[in-house]
């Protein structure tokens, strides 16, 4: 097993385990450790002799030279002290659990581990979500835990596809079926079309848009949401001789395209720019004032800004935000937990000109061409976040520096190498591709020169 020490600087002098409850610090189970740079290994066994059958929290946690513990990390494990059993049972319901032996039964020969291809009957579930269970019983009495998958019925003809024939949005608060605003829509199968929200009486903070789409059987479908913010105007105040405009990263970097902004322009948060595909919305969005000086469908992070005025007063007018959903399909659109992340502002001088950075793929900039620099080292936290399967991670370097970024396991065992080499100053930008690993909490660490820093990112498959 190897164990990533959260206390950095330090040398790792004891580490200790434990499960279930804390018995206080220093009370756990000790174990021998070895640090190589900066790393603690430990290789032997954790005994669980001591432990009921089921499942149980296994917590670890490390000491430095300094007497400071570090964070607690844990890991769920299942406890079998019994010798291999055999599955002789499988059983599946939908929604509301009958008691065990009570589901459908599912048939199988007895064995340690089934693979099993079944077709499960729906027969009198309504149209719409449901939940399906599957669980096992052993050669020795006992069930396993159910295992569940949501799954959507609809008992249409499938070789008639439904149009759909309405979409509609609203804001923060579900109103009901039909009663939020309608989006024009022209009846299809499958239905892509670009729109402006006006935002005008919403309030200054976070807001939650939701969108849905109706069916020419007049059935509802999922809600679709998206968090967003607003704020105060925020005015970018030029030299009258100075222009704005629109370059797209691509090789022909630096070809000009006049987006209308000008001197003395405001940008502010009245209006939204958003697109839908499918009869749902994506997560890419811009806000801006007067939308129809901005041909652009969607933006992926944010814009660069260059001027030779000063933005002390610049507030954060143009945001974008991620979203995972974390509800009870019984829960009401508007009651949808979510988990979202701001890409952030900052501002700083490279000699005579100020700049607003966020974080980009497109840029605004003077037409002189003139691209600042980082001031300083930086990990940015990784967007979107939580993630499946991919995500973007940036680095900032004001200098040519030769670069490490790995990713590692909770357990601090490395799980892959994005970046080793020299690279150029600039802000950086690496895809990182969880395709293949389980969900849950990672780290990812860069280092630059004397430069160091780790952060988390989630995985939820």
């Amino acid at each position: 097993m190897l164990l990533a020490s959260p206390l950095m600087g330090q040398t790792v002098t004891q580490l200790e385990y434990f499960f279930d409850s804390d018995p206080g610090f220093g009370n756990g189970i000790s174990i021998s450790v070895t640090e190589v740079d900066g790393e603690v290994t430990y290789e032997g066994s954790i005994m669980t002799s001591s432990l009921s059958r089921g499942l149980h929290t296994l917590f670890i946690r490390a000491k430095n030279s300094d007497d400071e513990w570090g964070l607690t990390i844990k890991k769920l494990i299942l406890v079998d002290q019994g010798e291999a059993r055999e599955i002789e049972t499988l059983e599946y319901f939908f929604d509301e659990d009958p008691g065990h032996g009570s589901g459908t039964a599912i048939s199988i020969s007895a064995s340690a581990q089934i693979d099993k291809e079944a077709m499960l009957s729906t027969e009198g579930l309504s149209v719409g979500l449901h939940t399906v269970f599957i669980r096992a019983k052993f050669t020795d009495g006992n069930w396993g835990m159910p295992i569940k998958k949501l799954i959507l019925i609809d008992q249409s003809d499938p070789d008639l596809v439904s149009n759909i024939i309405s979409a509609e949005y609203f804001f923060n608060t579900d109103p009901g079926f039909a009663a939020a605003t309608p989006i024009s829509v022209n009846a299809a199968a499958d239905i892509e079309t670009t729109f402006t929200i006006p935002s005008t009486n919403l309030p200054i903070g976070d807001q939650i848009l939701f969108v849905r789409v109706m069916n020419a059987d007049s059935v509802w479908g999922m809600y679709s949401s998206e968090v967003f913010s607003l704020s105060e105007v925020a005015s970018l105040t030029f030299e009258s001789s100075d222009t704005l405009e629109y370059f797209q990263d691509s090789p022909e970097l630096l070809i000009a395209g006049d987006i209308g902004i000008s001197s003395s322009t405001d940008i502010s948060a009245d209006s939204a720019i958003i697109k839908i595909s499918n009869g749902f919305l994506e997560e890419d969005s811009l806000f801006i004032d007067d939308p129809g000086s901005l041909d652009i469908d969607s933006v992926e992070s944010g814009i660069k800004i260059s001027g030779n005025a000063s933005l002390e007063d610049y507030q954060d007018a143009i945001r974008t935000a991620y979203y995972i959903n974390n509800s009870e399909v019984s829960e009401k659109a508007d009651t949808l937990k979510e988990f979202s992340i701001t890409v952030y502002s900052g501002a700083f001088a490279s000699e005579s000109v100020v700049k607003y950075v966020e974080i980009l793929d497109h840029i605004m900039t003077s037409n002189e061409g003139e691209l600042g620099l980082p001031k300083e080292f930086s990990l940015r936290q990784n967007y979107p976040n939580p993630f499946n399967p991919s995500t973007n991670i940036e680095f900032a370097l004001p200098e040519q520096a030769v670069v490490s970024l790995k990713v590692y396991n909770l357990l601090g065992r490395e799980i892959s190498t994005l970046v080793s080499g020299r690279m150029s100053a600039g802000i950086h930008k690496i895809e990182f591709n969880a395709s293949g690993l389980s969900t849950g909490l990672y780290f990812y660490r860069i280092q630059a020169g004397g430069f160091m820093q780790t952060k988390k990112m989630m995985l939820i498959k």
